[in-house]
């Protein structure tokens, strides 16, 4: 608490040495004296003293905005308290973002928004729908169906769902087993029911399932060639090195994964692009698809094998790199973005599941909505797949847990343990229905 202090009163008095010259001294007198309360800020109660405090200091200097946003911060802080607190801290943070702020502030006034939103709908937000998760515990290809484990093969050889997509009536299931050859078998799971896509021959994968007019899409590998299946026939792919997501819009097939020069590639209705890098010298992979409209998002990153990994996201073609940086009530978080893994777009607001990397190497799970990031977990831990549906934000993943991964679900930012925890497990998809 002591450092977290320590920054929030560096700031405050960085701030109020800026605005003394331009304010009124009233309103000065007040917010000094609200500097001064916070240094006794122990517990979340102890932010109403540094509220009256910053209220009144409002009155002679309405709609000043270092007082708006730090009236904010204030009741955002005070949010454990009471719901109503966060309704607060929103509007003063809308009230802020009103003030031409610079683009560094409207920045991290949105994260705090995208956070406080989150925690709402979290004590508030009710569905009925049905979650699906695809992944693995131990040897077992998995799906879990609301939280309730659903063994997909029997455990006697390695197994992985990989990815889900359900329907009205059937949910399906892309992923790989092992068999008694030693070789991954690419496999399609529907209701349970396995059928196998590649002949156990050589070495084949599942990576992303999707169904379209009742016609279903498996992307993924059969020994070298990289392929497409549509209900189990194969269309051999040659542009890729790896296949990673398939999605279909009207009509139209998009594939992304990484091209044989290492590079992030983009495949629709059998024209191939290589995806721009923001720095040439260095690989990059697409891990997701996405498309709403006429426009095409695609998640990946870049880096790995020459220097470290950034989280992009394409639009268009066009990426952007994604930050990690994040802002709490109190403190700065500083840290690195990784990877993308998942790209989904509701209305206007576009959702990214991945990765960031603490100074130090650890890693957390990390949801950017529209660019700004929102941390899930401060423990090691990773964010697969994302999905939305109406306000809800469901995203799929794993915690670090003595020495091995868990797999968990978040929704609106609360996390569920899925698996046991007795072998290792993961949350690599996830289906809202």
């Amino acid at each position: 608490m002591k450092k977290s202090l320590l920054f929030i009163l560096l700031v405050f008095v960085c701030q109020l040495t800026m605005v003394a010259q331009n304010i009124d001294k009233k309103a000065w007198k007040n917010m000094y004296s609200a500097q001064k309360s916070m240094s006794k800020v122990y517990y979340p109660s102890d932010w109403q003293k540094v509220i009256k405090k910053l209220q009144k200091a409002l009155v002679y200097a309405p709609n000043h905005p270092f007082i708006i946003y730090n009236l904010g911060i204030s009741y955002d802080a005070m949010g454990s308290l009471d719901a109503n607190n966060y309704q607060k801290a929103i509007a003063y943070y809308r009230q802020f973002l009103a003030s031409n702020p610079s683009d560094e502030d409207i920045k991290e006034v949105l994260g705090r928004i995208y956070r406080v939103e989150l925690i709402i709908q979290s004590m508030y937000g009710y569905s009925t729908a049905d979650v699906y998760v695809a992944g693995y515990e131990g040897k077992v290809a998995t799906l879990w169906k609301n939280g309730k484990k659903i063994p997909l093969s029997d455990g006697k050889h390695d197994a992985c769902a990989a990815s889900v997509y359900v329907t009205d009536k059937n949910f399906y299931v892309a992923g790989y087993e092992r068999n008694e050859k030693n070789y991954y078998v690419a496999n399609l799971w529907k209701n349970g029911n396995v059928e196998r896509l590649t002949d156990g021959r050589s070495h084949g994968n599942g990576n992303s399932v999707f169904v379209h007019n009742d016609n279903i899409y498996v992307a993924g590998f059969d020994d070298c060639p990289r392929v497409l299946w549509k209900n189990g026939k194969k269309q051999n792919i040659s542009e890729f090195r790896h296949i990673y997501s398939v999605h279909i819009s009207n009509g139209d097939i998009y594939l992304v994964g990484e091209s044989h020069n290492l590079g992030a590639g983009l495949w629709k209705n059998g024209y191939f692009q290589t995806l721009t890098r923001v720095d040439d010298k260095r690989n990059s992979q697409a891990t997701s698809v996405f498309v709403y409209g006429e426009d095409v998002y695609v998640a990946g990153y870049e880096g790995g094998f020459i220097g470290n990994p950034v989280a992009l996201l394409w639009k268009n073609g066009v990426p952007q790199v994604l930050t990690t940086e994040e802002y709490y009530y109190d403190y700065h978080r500083p840290s690195d973005s990784k990877r993308a893994h998942s790209v989904f777009v509701s209305g206007n607001d576009v959702y990214v599941a991945g990765e960031g990397r603490k100074y130090g190497g650890e890693s957390f799970a990390v949801l950017w909505k529209n660019g700004i990031p929102i941390h899930l977990s401060e423990i090691e831990s990773g964010a697969q797949s994302v999905y939305v549906l109406g306000a809800n934000v469901y995203v799929a993943g794993y915690i670090m847990n003595n020495k091995k991964k868990v797999a968990v679900m978040w929704i609106n930012g609360r996390m569920q343990r899925l698996g046991s925890g007795n072998s290792e497990s993961n949350a690599l998809s996830i289906f809202v229905k």
